[in-house]
């Protein structure tokens, strides 16, 4: 993060590029108070592209949120997370364990049931699936967005209220995708049950006609008497 010796350099800069930027004990410290949780390169990025595009000199506001715009990870979109969805359904299944490009869509996935639950869905539901994720995803994009603009102290207590969600816990392990190969499916498997049947059903007629042919011909003999 950067130092008070590095954002004091910085406010020289800007000085330089705005003459009429003061920089005087009170502003000093108050920039220092409120730049040193964010990386030096992201700052000087920051302060770089306001020079160059801006004529006033930059806010605090403004120098933060160049910052967080050159060093937080775009999000996938909705739509480019439920693709990712639907393509560990499809690579892993319910039994592996997918892999996510961002965070966020995997607390998405939780936020729907989770894995084994998505991974049920029936073809014809993947619509309505496809609308509950585009709503959760964008409930949990959102409040990341948040909570990226929030100061340390700040963002402390929003989570101390409720504000936002806690730290994650480590999750329990979950289930890995099979090692051992599994055994091929027997298409024909089906056909040979199917005639088994079909000859014990013949052979079961058969012994029963055999058998009423015999009581037949002794009552004949009986009767014949």
């Amino acid at each position: 993060m950067a130092t008070q010796a590095e954002i004091v350099a910085l406010l020289k800069i800007i000085s330089k590029a705005y003459p009429a930027f003061e920089v005087d004990r009170d502003r000093t410290a108050l920039f220092v108070d409120m730049l040193s949780d964010i990386p030096l390169d992201a700052l000087k990025a920051s302060c770089r592209q306001h020079i160059a595009t801006n004529k006033f000199p930059p806010t605090i506001a403004e120098l933060r949120e160049g910052a967080r715009i050159v060093s937080q990870p775009a999000l996938p979109s909705w739509s480019d997370a439920w693709a990712e969805v639907l393509e560990q359904i499809r690579a892993v299944g319910s039994w592996g364990t997918p892999r996510w490009s961002h965070p966020l869509i995997e607390q998405a996935v939780a936020g729907m049931g989770g894995w084994q639950l998505m991974c049920s869905m029936e073809i014809g539901e993947t619509g309505t699936w496809r609308a509950q994720f585009r709503d959760v995803y964008g409930a949990y994009a959102s409040r990341a967005d948040c909570s990226a603009k929030l100061l340390p102290s700040s963002r402390e207590v929003a989570t101390r209220y409720g504000a936002l969600p806690p730290p994650r816990q480590e999750d329990a392990p979950r289930l890995s995708a099979p090692t051992e190969p599994q055994q091929p499916i027997d298409a024909a498997a089906p056909l040979r049950f199917a005639e088994a049947v079909r000859r014990f059903r013949e052979e079961s007629r058969e012994e029963r006609e055999a058998e009423n042919r015999r009581k037949a011909q002794d009552w004949l003999k009986e009767n014949a008497q």
